[in-house]
């Protein structure tokens, strides 16, 4: 088989990675080359982001090139999108290895691709599937501690992998739809588990989301004798709850309160005031103070602390004029 010049069009740089780990596993070694979407002349193949197939410059180019065109979803939208067109695609959920045999087929212009046989593909499948279950327990406390390990969380069609070392979470679905904590099953996997078409996201968005909209007893995991600070905003993805919990952050802004205080400003339950301190706090949006009274910084206290600071500046500043002059006067 003679070497192919294929170009990735319109992915990020961890996608581009997966998706070129992706021949590396199919295909014989220098099978394949990547090279520049404007390299027309020597192009035998593209693979575009399915998401970007509605783009007048995207369709301009699918119909005027020669080459084979094959797509990569990311979501049942982008799916969709890639039917419309009826270009060959691989699809958001985890593509096996027949479909992939096809798509890979469908760009390298039809050439027979035989690099692992089926019998050890769908061994490896079965390896993948088969690993033992953890507990949501220890995958919370290892997340908690940035272990450096891989979990995956399963729900159906839904899964997520959560890299705690590197403060990130790859997930196949919308953002604005992550479930509940104890809705996923749980367990250890290597690196190359995620798929090149999983979506990237932060850490603490995902962990705030996921605890946020669970059934967890917050108050098993919060001290009830503590005060409570905002360090950051929570970033609610979904619609369901978010009032609500922009209402909970607002309370600790300028003054550091306890659970009675939260329930007193905002009349919400002690469950729900709980359940966002668990996720707020796991996500580090929130910290805990353990002082007695609630620390509060009056507007007049925080712009008396702008004015000293302001003023050191100065003296700072005069003082370094006068010791540079004094040093080219040879005072």
């Amino acid at each position: 088989m003679s070497v192919k010049n294929i170009c990735l069009i319109g992915f990020s740089h961890d996608t581009e990675d997966k998706i070129k780990k992706l021949f590396v596993d199919y295909l014989e070694p220098d099978t394949v080359q990547f090279v520049y979407a404007n390299e027309k002349k020597r192009l035998d193949g593209a693979v575009i982001n399915a998401a970007l197939l509605d783009a007048p410059q995207i369709q301009k180019y699918v119909q005027t090139v020669r080459y084979p065109v094959v797509c990569v979803c990311q979501n049942k939208e982008s799916e969709r999108k890639s039917q419309r067109y009826r270009l060959q695609a691989i699809t958001s959920t985890e593509p096996g290895n027949a479909l992939v045999r096809v798509w890979l087929s469908k760009l390298l212009g039809g050439e027979e691709l035989l690099k692992k046989d089926k019998q050890s593909s769908r061994a490896a499948v079965l390896q993948r599937q088969n690993v033992p279950t953890l507990s949501s327990e220890v995958v919370l406390r290892s997340i908690k501690q940035n272990a450096n390990k891989i979990f995956r969380g399963k729900n159906g069609d839904h899964i997520t992998w959560v890299c705690p070392a590197r403060d990130v979470v790859f997930i196949n679905y919308a953002r604005d739809s992550i479930l509940g904590y104890e809705k996923w099953e749980w367990c250890e996997v290597p690196e190359d588990d995620i798929p090149f078409y999983a979506r990237k996201l932060k850490k603490d968005l995902w962990l705030f989301e996921t605890l946020w909209h669970s059934n967890i007893d917050g108050n098993v995991y919060i001290n009830s004798n503590a005060s409570y600070r905002l360090l950051h905003w929570p970033q609610p993805m979904s619609r369901l709850g978010r009032t609500e919990a922009l209402k909970l952050a607002a309370c600790a802004q300028a003054t550091s309160v306890s659970v009675q205080a939260f329930q007193q400003k905002t009349g919400y339950s002690t469950e729900l005031i709980n359940r966002f301190l668990l996720a707020t706090t796991m996500a580090g949006q929130i910290e805990e103070v353990l002082d007695a009274a609630p620390v509060k910084i009056t507007r007049q206290q925080q712009l008396r602390q702008e004015h000293r600071i302001s003023d050191g500046q100065q003296k700072k500043e005069k003082l370094s004029l006068l010791q540079r002059l004094r040093a080219k006067l040879g005072i």
